[in-house]
């Protein structure tokens, strides 16, 4: 049982599957080999001892927290949920329940990165577990959304003051068949409506055309934003949501 999801079995289930989130090769180069150049340059000076306490200091204060850090993203299907996000102290993961899940949008893509260019965000300012390098992920839409808190569920206000769902993203590393082949059966044994066509309506993984606002029409369950809608015409609690996720961002 993860720490994050422990006193939490109630709400969830028991954890059935596990999926990394993937991040590229050339981040996992960028941590440990660029040090170990820098090091060989400093010996190349003349000072092995120093490149040495110097390359063990990096790897053990930056590379190890960082590689640790980041092998935490993950998404979880329990019974009940998907539980995904950075299982760290301190944070609290996003809970999806089977049942809010629309069935009918799940999508499996060879290029999710191509969203980024899409929408015309940053990986860091998107809000979903993606990144510019992207390959493999998912995406579809819920009805509403949540966090795991000390062992109880809270759910989002912005989503669920938006009224319309949100529309969830994750770059997954392994295949697309076996996370839908994991997910499958779980949707069926929760009665969800329509889980037994998920593998035929999933799979093959698609491909984003990347084109601007092409996101909107090309990813199923994305909302359709109201005639004349404008962003002071959103409620209060609404637009203050909004303001404090992109000052995270």
């Amino acid at each position: 049982m993860s720490p994050s999801l422990r006193g939490a079995e109630h709400l969830v289930g028991a954890p059935r599957a596990r999926f990394a989130m993937h991040f590229p090769l050339l981040l996992w180069a960028t941590l440990w080999l660029v040090p170990l150049l820098l090091a060989a340059l400093v010996v190349a000076t003349g000072s092995p001892g120093a490149a040495v306490i110097g390359l063990v200091l990096v790897w053990l204060l930056a590379s190890l927290p960082l590689t640790w850090f980041l092998r935490r993203h993950r998404m979880i299907l329990t019974d009940r949920a998907i539980v995904m996000g950075p299982f760290v102290p301190g944070v609290a993961p996003d809970v999806l329940f089977y049942a809010d899940i629309d069935t009918s949008t799940i999508r499996t893509w060879s290029n999710l990165r191509a969203y980024l260019r899409a929408s015309g965000t940053s990986a860091f300012t998107s809000g979903e577990m993606i990144t510019p390098l992207s390959r493999l992920g998912v995406t579809f839409r819920a009805g509403r959304s949540g966090r795991l808190k000390d062992g109880r569920l809270v759910e989002d206000d912005l989503v669920a003051s938006l009224g319309s769902g949100t529309i969830v993203m994750f770059a997954l590393s392994g295949s697309a068949e076996r996370f839908i082949g994991a997910l499958t059966p779980l949707l069926v044994a929760a009665q969800v409506p329509g889980a037994a066509d998920v593998p035929r309506t999933a799979l093959p993984p698609g491909r984003l055309s990347g084109q601007k606002g092409s996101h909107r029409t090309e990813i199923p369950g994305w909302p359709a934003p109201r005639q004349g809608e404008r962003f002071e015409d959103l409620p209060p609690e609404v637009q203050e949501g909004i303001r404090r996720r992109m000052s995270k961002g």
